[in-house]
Formats: structure tokens, C-alpha cells, sequence
């Protein structure tokens, strides 16, 4: 009775094996889910716009099969390592079931804090999912993502401004190397994320 919002995969464009060999069968054991593949581009050297493309066109023709979606998940370090570059292959893609994920600490560590309204703006239309947590800008890895409620990012006005762009689909909550009890910080968090939606209703 669990429902799966996204399965996350990486994918490897420019590798023999280029996916989990198990994906094919996961995608058909996910038809009729609403599930949504989240899709990360690894690593290459130089431009490679047309092979991350391909890879991409290939899932999401996967995808399609089952009646599934795909969101790019932007990752630090990764080819696609933001919003914008997911936006940029997706949009080359050309595929409809072809999304992406706006992952704040991601967007954070790329040094994106101040840009949030232009990225929004650009992104929304695609926007498949969203992955918040507390955060202080500038940070590394390791210290960027928080329990919610904690930091100084103004998360409530992120999540705001994702309302009057129209978003209205999952919102997901970050909690990579987060310290203390799990138990103890998904309390916090539920807490701090009732309170920053409650002035919105």
C-alpha cells in the first residue's frame, strides 16, 4: 500500500552499460503507479549535449511504455548538475513524458540562491517534482542540506514562489548525512513544514 513517488537512477550516457539493468523490469512492475523515474546525467568530459540526449530519449521511451514520466535530478558534479541543464537536455529531448526535479540544496550548492525567481520562472512548466530541506547558502555538501526549520534560506518564500508559479505536484524532503534520530528529525520537519504552508492554507 506504499505509494513510490520516483525511482532514482543514474544514468551513464557515454558508458557501455549505461543503466541498472533492472530498470526495464521496474518500469513494468511501476505501470499504473504514477510513479516517476528520476534520472540523474553522470559525469563526462567536455560537451556531450547529444549523447545525455539519447540516454534521455531512451528512457523516457521506456517510460512511456508503462505510462510513466521521467524527471531529471540535477546533482553537483553530475553533467546535468542543475535545473537549467536539466532544462536544456529535456528541451532537446523533445519527449513529452520528459520532466524535471528542482532540488534545493543542489540549486544551493551550485550558488543559486539569489537566481531562485529567474530558475522558477524558466523551470516551471516542466517541473515534475521538488525536493526542499533547511539550509544555509554557501555551504558544502555536507553542511548544505538541514533538518527543515533549521538555516538561514528563506525556504518558506521558496515555497511560495513555486505556488504562484503554479506548481502543484510532490514535494519531497532532503535528509542525505543528516545526524540525530531520523524518528526526531522527520518530527521537526513536519512541524516546521505545517508551519511554513499554514499562512498559505
Amino acid at each position: 500500500g506504499l505509494r513510490i513517488f520516483a525511482l532514482y537512477i543514474h544514468g551513464f550516457p557515454d558508458k557501455p552499460v549505461r543503466y541498472g539493468p533492472g530498470l526495464t523490469n521496474a518500469i513494468r512492475l511501476l505501470k499504473g503507479s504514477d510513479a516517476v523515474i528520476w534520472l540523474t546525467i553522470r559525469e563526462m568530459r567536455g560537451p556531450h549535449d547529444a549523447e545525455a540526449v539519447k540516454l534521455v530519449q531512451e528512457v523516457a521511451d521506456l517510460a512511456a511504455g508503462s505510462g510513466l514520466r521521467v524527471a531529471l535530478y540535477p546533482h553537483k558534479g553530475f553533467y546535468v548538475a542543475t535545473a537549467e541543464d536539466a532544462l536544456r537536455i529535456l528541451t532537446q529531448a523533445g519527449r513529452t513524458n520528459v520532466g524535471l526535479t528542482l532540488n534545493l540544496c543542489q540549486e544551493l550548492m551550485a550558488g543559486n540562491a539569489d537566481r531562485f525567481a529567474t530558475i522558477v520562472k524558466a523551470c516551471a512548466p516542466h517541473l515534475f517534482l521538488v525536493s526542499i530541506n533547511g539550509a544555509d547558502p554557501g555551504t558544502t555538501n555536507d553542511e548544505t542540506i538541514k533538518v527543515l526549520g533549521q538555516g538561514t534560506f528563506d525556504v518558506q518564500g521558496f515555497v511560495r514562489m513555486l505556488d504562484r508559479a503554479g506548481y502543484r505536484g510532490p514535494v519531497g524532503l532532503q535528509c542525505f548525512n543528516l545526524k540525530g534520530d531520523p524518528h526526531e528529525n522527520l518530527e521537526r520537519s513536519m512541524a516546521a513544514w505545517r508551519q511554513l504552508c499554514a499562512p498559505a492554507g
